[in-house]
C-alpha cells in the first residue's frame, strides 16, 4: 500500500511538473514576441490583418494618406497574389507589409512543417511582388507554439501580437446587416480604441470590415488632437530602444 502511494505521489510530480515546463515553454516562447512599444513617446502602430481586399483597403489606404499615418499590413498571401497592385501601393505609400500566412490558416492547429511552409509561401508571395522580404509575422486567431517560433526565427521574422484590440471582425454577425448597424458599430469601435489606447500600443484592425472604413477617420482624427503620431511596427520598434 505504501509502494502504491508513493507510486502515485510520483505520478502525480512528474505530471505537474510536466505542466510547469509547458507553461515555461510557451512563456518563453511569447516573451520573444512583439506586444507593444515604448510606453514613453506618443506614437501607436495600426495594424490591419487580412486582406488585400479592394473593397476595403483603397479606402483605409486613402484614409491613412489623407491623415499623413502610417501601417503595417499583415497580409494573407493569396489575397496579396491576386491584388498586386495594391501592395505596390502599400509599398509607394510607405506603409509595411507584413506576413499572415498564405491561406490564413490557424497555424497551431496543423503541423508545424504545414504550417511553416505556408507562411514561407506567404513571404515568397511579398518579396515577388515588393522584392522585400516582410520582416514581421501576425498569426490568424494569435496562437502560436515553440516549433513555429523557431521557425520564424529561422526565416528571420518576429511575431507580432497586440496590446489593444479594436475586435472589428464581427460584421457578419446576425442583426448587423443595414447601414445604420454598421454606424452604430463603428461609434464603439471608434471608442473601444480612443478610451484605451496609450503610448506605444499596438492596435489590431482588420483590411476587411465596412465598420472600420467609417470608424477610422474618427479613431485618426481623435488621436491626432491627443498628441499621437501613426507610425509602423518598425518605426515603433526603432522608438522602443
Amino acid at each position: 500500500m505504501r509502494t502504491r502511494n508513493l507510486n502515485l505521489s510520483h505520478l502525480s510530480f512528474v505530471i505537474s511538473l510536466s505542466f510547469v515546463i509547458w507553461i515555461l515553454s510557451f512563456a518563453f516562447c511569447e516573451a520573444k514576441s512583439i506586444w507593444n512599444g515604448n510606453h514613453h513617446i506618443n506614437v501607436v502602430a495600426l495594424t490591419f490583418d487580412d486582406g488585400p481586399k479592394p473593397e476595403f483597403c483603397n479606402y483605409i489606404l486613402d484614409i491613412l494618406d489623407r491623415y499623413g499615418a502610417k501601417a503595417t499590413f499583415f497580409v494573407v498571401g493569396r489575397e496579396a497574389q491576386e491584388n498586386p497592385d495594391i501592395i505596390m501601393r502599400m509599398e509607394d505609400s510607405g506603409h509595411e507589409i507584413g506576413n499572415h500566412t498564405y491561406s490564413h490558416m490557424l497555424v497551431k492547429d496543423v503541423p508545424v512543417g504545414e504550417a511553416l511552409s505556408d507562411i514561407q509561401k506567404c513571404s515568397e508571395v511579398i518579396y515577388n511582388i515588393t522584392k522585400k522580404q516582410p520582416k514581421y509575422f501576425r498569426p490568424p486567431g494569435g496562437g502560436n507554439n515553440k516549433g513555429i517560433a523557431n521557425g520564424l526565427k529561422k526565416m528571420g521574422l518576429k511575431n507580432v501580437y497586440w496590446s489593444l484590440n479594436a475586435v472589428d471582425y464581427i460584421e457578419t454577425t446576425p442583426g448587423y446587416e443595414v447601414p445604420e448597424d454598421y454606424k452604430a458599430m463603428a461609434k464603439e469601435l471608434s471608442k473601444r480604441i480612443v478610451d484605451k489606447v496609450s503610448p506605444g500600443s499596438i492596435i489590431l484592425l482588420h483590411n476587411g470590415s465596412e465598420q472600420t472604413v467609417m470608424a477610422l477617420p474618427f479613431i485618426l482624427s481623435e488621436l491626432k488632437n491627443k498628441g499621437y503620431n501613426f507610425i509602423t511596427v518598425s518605426g515603433l520598434m526603432e522608438e522602443k530602444i
